[in-house]
């Protein structure tokens, strides 16, 4: 089976919804990472096989994301395109489709990805038994349809059933802000980031450069959150403070065949070592992180502890507690920069997001091996283990 390497990794800053990038297509967000990562890796746009970029909110262009950005961004019209929608996990799922596209001999280079933008979900209308309805597009993916219920709620049980305290989550979610913000302040970031200049309302460009993440909070204090009140369930413990807010964001990586990156001097940042998509019951959305983790780790016959960083979407504190008591895992390895609960969630994005941040984290602190990791609602879950080159 031939061996996947990524050659290129970049994303754009995360901004909170209804800021910088409101009206910013999530197509344009998607096509200025495609450009940059081809570029930073030197491949000419028509030598790419395939295009995959995920999208969760896919409405209008939304629906075939993909093929708009490639276009936009430059790619022949030969070079097809899809958009896949695994919820919560879609940007890892992209790596993994693009991945055993390489590994089947069906292509030789595959640009992956995923793109959100949550300020331009539309209101949607809805008839049912003559009556009218105005449906939230968010609340809808935000909602689990077999237990009718908002995954949040999924997570409150979570956090009984392994008797998470109010206090515990808020601490964990303050922590994640105050590594982001240090992150960011030490230009921790190094080459990760694409600097955009956001459309304004009439289509014209801003004069502002974003170049930082919108979301973290640099005077997060834990008070502030103890203000917060529970979202899901009357006297629990999950508030909009200890949980991710939707985001927007995009991020794209090059794929290649190892012989066939050697050959063109087309210098590897990683190698894909193995990866793995999994189900749980609905009701443990917050565990498919662990089972996947299990997968990945048993395919590739590493343990836990041979691993150096790893990223996992912080959906919920709660969620990241839960899993680190089932793994015991050692937490100065785990979203050493911060994760969602501080940056936002880009839903269709934070997976590759990730893998980005993990790739050129793994150079920075000079460490081999990295785990991607995420969860979604309805009980799916994703991994990929890379190795740095």
């Amino acid at each position: 089976m031939k061996e996947v390497v990524l050659v290129s990794a970049v994303r754009t800053p995360v901004c909170r919804v209804n800021h910088q990038f409101t009206h910013t297509p999530a197509e344009n967000l998607a096509a200025l990472t495609l450009m940059e990562a081809t570029t930073r890796a030197g491949i000419k746009a028509g030598k790419v096989g395939q295009i995959i970029i995920g999208c969760v909110l896919q409405q209008g262009e939304h629906s075939y994301l993909a093929r708009v950005a490639g276009l936009m961004a430059g790619f022949p019209a030969s070079v097809p395109a899809f958009t896949p929608n695994n919820l919560c996990c879609t940007g890892l799922l992209s790596v993994i489709l693009g991945t055993q596209s390489i590994q089947a001999e069906a292509e030789s280079v595959v640009v992956v990805g995923g793109s959100e933008n949550v300020s331009q979900t539309p209101m949607m209308t809805s008839k049912v038994n003559g009556r009218t309805m105005m449906l939230d597009m968010v609340d809808v993916v935000l909602t689990d349809p077999i237990l009718k219920q908002r995954v949040g709620w999924t997570v409150e049980k979570l956090a009984q059933d392994y008797s998470l305290t109010r206090e515990e989550q808020d601490l964990f979610a303050l922590n994640s802000h105050r590594k982001a913000v240090q992150t960011m302040a030490t230009d921790g970031y190094g080459e990760e980031i694409v600097n955009i200049k956001p459309l304004q309302c009439d289509g014209s460009e801003t004069k502002e450069l974003v170049v930082r993440d919108g979301g973290p909070h640099h005077n997060m204090k834990l008070e502030t959150l103890a203000r917060y009140k529970p979202v899901f369930m009357s006297g629990g413990t999950v508030t909009a403070g200890n949980s991710s807010i939707p985001a927007d964001g995009a991020a794209s990586a090059i794929l290649m065949d190892s012989k066939r990156a050697l050959r063109g001097a087309v210098k590897p940042l990683a190698k894909v070592k193995g990866y793995a998509t999994v189900g749980v019951e609905p009701l443990k959305m917050g565990l498919a992180s662990v089972r996947a983790i299990r997968k990945v780790l048993k395919q590739t016959g590493y343990r836990l502890a041979d691993v150096d960083l790893i990223e996992c979407t912080e959906c919920f504190a709660a969620q990241m507690l839960a899993v680190g008591k089932e793994l015991n895992w050692e937490w100065q390895k785990v979203n050493v920069n911060g994760g969602t609960l501080a940056y936002g969630h880009p839903f269709g994005a934070s997976g590759t997001i990730q893998l980005v941040r993990l790739t050129h984290e793994l150079k920075r602190r000079g460490g081999r091996i990295g785990l991607a990791v995420c969860c979604a609602g309805s009980g799916l879950g994703a991994a990929v283990l890379i190795e740095a080159y």
